[in-house]
């Protein structure tokens, strides 16, 4: 009995101190972005074409995506390492992040931010992957209606659950909720 009581408290003490340690990796590794960042060259605004092409691989499920947002970002795929693409990927969304919408017939926003979008197309594996692959913050309140990805997924659910023959969809929509608030931190506009 002791030695199971022993094993417990160091699994928890271990638990801690990995939570502890993959924290502080993740702000340490944000700061070599940040000062990476003030050291890049110059890159061109892209296209409205560059940002509809986005659009459209949501559309299609497509993770060409990221090889789009890679050259608006001026990635050097040959030279940059990671945290060079990170943070060239960071500065296109922090300097463009109005610039990233998509509009769409039945899209509830009106130029609604690309996350948003995703979500209304059933690909939420956009956001994942701009999440752990660039480190995007998803918790940008949108132009379009000052509201977060998360007050979306939450407006969608509140207006799916209203409708007849829309369970399914509820609860996928209930499903990428936790998942955005639980593993990928996101937060309703009224807790920024």
């Amino acid at each position: 009995m002791k030695y199971v009581l022993l094993l417990t408290a160091l699994a928890a003490t271990f638990s801690g101190y990995t939570q502890t340690s993959k924290e502080e990796d993740s702000k340490s590794e944000q700061a070599q972005i940040e000062k990476i960042m003030q050291s890049l060259p110059p890159c061109p605004k892209p296209t409205d074409a560059k940002m509809e092409g986005v659009c459209t691989s949501i559309d299609k499920r497509d993770f060409k995506f990221a090889e789009q947002l890679e050259e608006m970002a001026c990635v050097d795929r040959k030279t940059d390492n990671a945290l060079v693409v990170k943070a060239k990927v960071q500065r296109l969304w922090n300097t463009y992040y109005s610039a990233f919408y998509c509009d769409a017939t039945g899209f509830s926003v009106e130029n609604g931010n690309i996350t948003k979008y995703s979500v209304f197309k059933n690909f939420p594996s956009f956001i994942d992957y701009v999440v752990k692959h660039y480190g995007l913050n998803i918790n940008k309140p949108d132009v379009a209606d000052g509201k977060t990805l998360l007050d979306y997924v939450q407006d969608e659910i509140r207006r799916m659950e209203g409708l007849s023959g829309q369970a399914q969809k509820v609860t996928e929509l209930r499903n990428v909720y936790r998942h955005l608030k639980n593993d990928l931190g996101a937060r309703h506009a009224a807790e920024l």
